[in-house]
């Protein structure tokens, strides 16, 4: 998985987005039901999928790095 960061020098504007899932239990079928609980994506606290998030696992100094060059950029807005 890839994040992706926008950054516009000459306003000074930092876009960022995150994947969240949130679905409503009420309207998937039985079978889904399960692996959306289990994934942590039901409704009302969705939030990155379980599977996704495992991707992360031993990436804490790639984040850093990444978040550091981005706060270097100092954006305004």
């Amino acid at each position: 998985m890839e994040e992706v960061v926008f950054f516009h020098r000459r306003s000074a504007t930092l876009i960022l987005a995150d994947l969240i899932e949130n679905f409503e239990l009420n309207k998937v079928s039985q079978r889904l039901y399960w692996l959306l609980k289990l994934g942590g994506i039901a409704d009302p606290d969705g939030k990155i999928s379980l599977d996704l998030r495992m991707t992360f696992l031993g990436k804490r100094e790639q984040a850093r790095s990444c978040l550091k060059r981005i706060l270097q950029w100092n954006p305004e807005k």
